[in-house]
């Protein structure tokens, strides 16, 4: 068992050979600290995940955006796509829209009434 244990390195030193542990887990310097931790709710948690949580959001970006109704689904590639019926599109993306036939402005309240506010 010896000759095994001069093999692996980083095996800890004691009898019991039910011990599982990672290759640098008892290297000089301590532990390696675990990826796994409670969070204030108690839960099991991965530390990545809890850290990368506690992020503040970016703010939003503040675009203009305007209604418009197309007549059909339309996919133009470097512009973006519109489904037929009423869409959501910047105002710079709607400026190219509308110089397609199928496609007019629409407005707050035709929007409105199509949803049934």
């Amino acid at each position: 068992m010896t000759d095994m244990k001069e093999k692996i390195k980083g095996t800890p030193e004691n009898d019991d050979n039910n011990v599982i542990s990672s290759g640098s887990a008892d290297r000089v310097g301590g532990q390696k600290k675990s990826a796994m931790s409670l969070n204030e709710n108690g839960v099991l948690i991965s530390g990545k995940a809890e850290k990368d949580n506690k992020k503040e959001p970016a703010p939003a970006k503040k675009t203009e955006d305007v209604a418009i109704y197309s007549s059909k689904n339309v996919t133009w590639q470097g512009v973006g796509s519109v489904s037929k019926g009423y869409n959501i599109v910047s105002k710079a993306e709607a400026a190219k829209w509308q110089g397609r036939s199928h496609i007019r402005p629409a407005t707050p309240e035709e929007v409105a009434a199509h949803y049934g506010k």
